[in-house]
């Protein structure tokens, strides 16, 4: 028992008691309210759309959204049936005009003369050197990667592979070399 603490008293706000003096879970948020993006995502001009809004809904769009997105209660209205059947003979329609189209293109050939002399008059251009690609350094390339902990000498180690390999230029190197000297640090 804590002596500091003083008495306890409840309280008249307190909606309901809990074991284990664990507040109650708080009610689930309300979801939020349908915006108008749902609608827009419908085209107005769709036939479909509008015989269930106008003539199955009576111009409920909510309901109307609901049917929409529920195909299997959309076919027990007579009037959806006529138009889905119209667009399968549209569909049938565009199967044709494809097939008609595809006849017509293995009629044509390609013309293999040799065009009039009026249309060779544009100049022949030369065709353009190929020169390979010299790359500056022939050496292959090496990846490496140094894991360790902080101070581990991780960059000491890469930094001593370059100096040994001569692949650092002498004044960097002499640069350092000066720099370290004048904070103490030779080594």
């Amino acid at each position: 028992m804590n002596p500091s603490v003083g008495e306890w008293k409840p309280s008249v706000a307190a909606s309901e008691w809990t074991p284990g003096g664990t507040a109650a879970p708080a009610a689930a948020p309300a979801p939020p309210p349908k915006t108008e993006s749902a609608v827009s995502d419908i085209d107005e001009s769709d036939p479909l759309w509008q015989v269930v809004l106008t003539k199955i809904c009576n111009g409920d769009r909510d309901r109307a959204l609901k049917l929409i997105n529920d195909p299997d209660q959309l076919t027990q209205y007579p009037e959806v049936e006529a138009i889905l059947a119209a667009g399968d003979a549209m569909e049938e329609d565009w199967e044709k005009e494809g097939d008609k189209l595809a006849k017509e293109v293995d009629g044509m050939a390609i013309d293999d003369s040799k065009p009039a002399a009026a249309d060779t008059k544009m100049e022949e251009e030369e065709p353009e050197e190929i020169v390979d690609a010299v790359e500056g350094d022939p050496r292959e390339h090496l990846n490496l990667v140094f894991i360790g902990h902080v101070d581990a000498g991780k960059s000491t180690l890469s930094g001593n592979i370059l100096y040994l390999t001569e692949n650092v230029d002498k004044r960097t190197i002499e640069k350092y070399e000066a720099e370290a000297k004048e904070r103490n640090r030779e080594s």
